[in-house]
């Protein structure tokens, strides 16, 4: 069997064809999280307030700071949100604080350094709410994420490019609102 690169052509041509058949399936599986048994996460029996987490994609690569978002709601980690992706999770009414924990470049020698920011926010039974998490670029201070409450109508734009994740999310998209 002839070789190109010391790699056979039969074993190449596999290669290949798996990735063509496989990369759609990979494509679809989504990168975030949601932690299970999370006191504010509300049960299918209660009433619940329903949060969207979004996560937009940025108009250039931020290095780690594209990493997946650490999202705690009341000091417990409640979801890890990755780059384009948004998640919904039904949450028990009342005040929440959410804390989005993120990995940035910082400084001149570009040390990797945790950055956080914490934003307190109502939610009311039978409500939907949609949560985006926007990056603030600081330049050599590194790139921070705040959360920021918006509208249906910017959920939905923003909705059109993410990719839903978990079973929730996929069963109410964004786009279906």
């Amino acid at each position: 069997m002839p070789t190109v690169s010391g790699i056979r052509v039969r074993t190449a041509i596999a290669a290949f064809l798996a990735a063509i058949v496989l990369g759609p399936l990979l494509a679809a599986c989504t990168a975030s999280r949601l932690a299970s048994g999370h006191p504010l996460a509300a049960t299918g029996d209660e009433a619940a307030a329903r949060v969207y987490f979004i996560r937009p994609r940025t108009e250039r690569s931020l290095g780690v700071a594209d990493n997946a978002l650490r999202i705690e709601a009341d000091r417990t980690h409640l979801l890890d949100l990755a780059k384009g992706e948004y998640a919904l999770v039904p949450m028990k009414p009342g005040s929440v604080w959410i804390t989005v924990h993120s990995d940035t470049s910082w400084g001149p020698s570009h040390d990797i350094k945790e950055m956080s920011t914490a934003k307190e926010f109502s939610f009311a039974a039978g409500q939907t709410y949609f949560l985006t998490m926007i990056a603030v670029d600081g330049e050599f201070r590194g790139v921070t994420y705040h959360s920021e409450s918006v509208r249906l109508e910017r959920a939905r734009e923003l909705g059109a490019t993410l990719q839903p994740s978990g079973a929730a999310a996929r069963g109410a998209p964004l786009d279906s609102l």
